[in-house]
């Protein structure tokens, strides 16, 4: 009986971007911003997903108060909390990476372009 092996191969544009190492604001795509949390004393990413709202990790806003997050955008834009929303559920699963998902309003509008899908 033959064996086959597959291996999977990721590559990334940037080394930075691997493994959950941080990716300077200026090489992020469009449509990703980098999350300051704790008055800029640790950050996560997201993903612009409207006008005024970003998707990001529960586990990153959780114990935050919306005045210590601040996002910046490599488009220049810098935007200012007004509300942050976890998955209602993200307490009560025993898994918590079931519910590890929250979105950010906030203040002004992201005027880029929203890279749309497109299937490869």
């Amino acid at each position: 009986m033959k064996s086959i092996v597959v291996f999977f191969i990721f590559f990334s544009s940037n080394v930075f971007a691997m493994y959950g190492d941080l990716l300077p604001v200026e090489l992020a795509p469009k449509h990703a911003c980098h999350i300051s949390l704790h008055d800029g004393l640790s950050t996560c990413s997201g993903t612009i997903v409207s006008k005024n709202k970003i998707k990001t990790a529960s586990h990153c806003i959780r114990d935050q108060k919306v005045s210590q997050v601040k996002i910046a955008c490599p488009n220049g834009q810098t935007f200012k909390a007004k509300k942050l929303v976890l998955h209602p559920e993200y307490y009560n699963v025993p898994n918590k990476m079931l519910a590890d998902v929250a979105i950010i309003e906030f203040d002004g509008h992201f005027n880029s372009v929203i890279p749309s899908w497109r299937i490869l």
